[in-house]
């Protein structure tokens, strides 16, 4: 599928279809691009791709042949004995293969960091109100309804101090659906279900590594990082002992729960 969309953009750059996509001249190209767009596998795997392409021609494809990421769901997920486990768990396999799949990737990009079923036990340790674990999926914008979800990221939030009103928040997108949103909508569609429950009088924490602070790539996802956060009120902390080697933001309360009724 990658060869078939780098081909539509040497199509799309050579003969100018950003402007020129209505011509009579071009409808033979437009009708090739719309009829591979159209099938369930391109629409399936085109939120996987479009983050290998420029931003224009992304836009076109978005734009002029209703190309789209698709629509996101939070599962919240349970403490289950086996979930976390190499061994196979029943009815729940499918599940507990999804995060160990994820649990993979999460350590690929965070090595030198606790592991991401850590994380998830200490959500689930506290007991019912002291943290929550949702999984977060991404369903194509093909309207059959035998359309497939894919595993695209989690949420996870723990009381790190049980003497302080706050926790912990990660939320955690894998590498080919991020900018696309999709993050956003899943804390939405979380909070949706959960309404805060007891947790709504607690400030919020989160935290990037700075262990490799250097060179551009650092500053890009720093950046992408706090405007993520940012836009739920989320503001710079200052470290605790043992956090010098993180960047903190923390949001209070008030305005976490006012930035997420504002934008849901």
């Amino acid at each position: 599928m990658t060869q078939m969309v780098q081909v539509m953009e040497n199509v799309w750059l050579s003969i100018h279809l950003e402007g020129y996509f209505a011509h009579p001249l071009n409808r033979g190209w437009m009708n090739v691009f719309r009829r591979w767009t159209l099938s369930r596998r391109f629409r399936k795997y085109w939120p996987v791709v479009r983050g290998e392409f420029s931003r224009d021609f992304v836009r076109f494809c978005e734009k002029d042949l209703s190309l789209t990421v698709g629509t996101v769901r939070a599962e919240r997920l349970f403490a289950h004995g086996r979930l976390l486990g190499d061994q196979p768990a029943g009815d729940r396999e499918p599940l507990r293969r999804v995060l160990a799949s994820l649990r993979e990737e999460f350590h690929w990009e965070w090595p030198e960091e606790d592991r991401l079923e850590t994380l998830i036990h200490r959500a689930w340790q506290g007991g019912r109100n002291a943290g929550n674990v949702w999984l977060l999926t991404v369903t194509s914008s093909d309207t059959d309804s035998g359309a497939s979800s894919d595993p695209c990221g989690l949420i996870v939030t723990w009381q790190a101090d049980a003497n302080r009103r706050e926790l912990e928040l990660l939320v955690w997108m894998r590498g080919p659906y991020r900018d696309l949103g999709l993050g956003r909508a899943g804390v939405r569609e979380a909070y949706r279900q959960s309404g805060a429950g007891a947790n709504r009088d607690c400030t919020l924490r989160a935290r990037l590594p700075k262990e490799h602070a250097t060179g551009h790539a650092y500053e890009a996802r720093s950046a992408m990082w706090q405007s993520f956060y940012s836009y739920y009120g989320f503001r710079p902390a200052p470290p605790r002992k043992g956090e010098e080697n993180y960047l903190i933001l923390e949001a209070g309360p008030a305005q976490w729960r006012e930035m997420l009724l504002e934008k849901s």
